[in-house]
Parts: C-alpha cells; sequence; structure tokens
C-alpha cells in the first residue's frame, strides 16, 4: 500500500495478489469493492487498486521482509493512461 498526499487529501495505490483459480468476476469486485471502501475514508481523494495473480507456493505472509520486498518488485506493473 502506497499513499501520496494530494492536496488536502491522499491518493492511494494498493496492489493485491489473488489465487490463480479465481474467477474474473470475483477479482473485479474485490478490486471494485476495495476501491470504494477505501475512496470512502474522509481523507482519502482517489484510490488505486492493482490485481495481479500469485505466481508462487510460497506464502507471502511467511517470507521474510527481503523477500516480500523482492517478490513486490518482481511483480509486473501495467502502465495506466490517464483520459
Amino acid at each position: 500500500v502506497r499513499a501520496y498526499h494530494f492536496g488536502t487529501h491522499f491518493l492511494v495505490e494498493m496492489d493485491v495478489l489473488l489465487p490463480d483459480d479465481l474467477r474474473l468476476a470475483e477479482a473485479v469486485h474485490v478490486g471494485i469493492g476495495l476501491e470504494q471502501k477505501i475512496e470512502g475514508l474522509p481523507e482519502v481523494e482517489r484510490a488505486f487498486v492493482h490485481l495481479n495473480c500469485e505466481n508462487s507456493s510460497a506464502s507471502p505472509s511467511i517470507r521474510g521482509d527481503d523477500q516480500n520486498r523482492q517478490a513486490a518488485v518482481n511483480v509486473p506493473r501495467r502502465q495506466h493512461k490517464v483520459v
């Protein structure tokens, strides 16, 4: 999770790893629901939730901090175009 000061409010970005077998419709509902909940906070102007699927059999919760940081670096980032 990253939060940036944006005027008087915050812009929040969240990267979420979902199971490989989660259906697309369910994943979309997860992303939209998270964005709406985060944007419901009074301090938040806008939220962006980035979804990706797990690509490792090791659970992120049992990895060390260095491994978590490295795993986050290895997650491919999508480029977003503001329109």
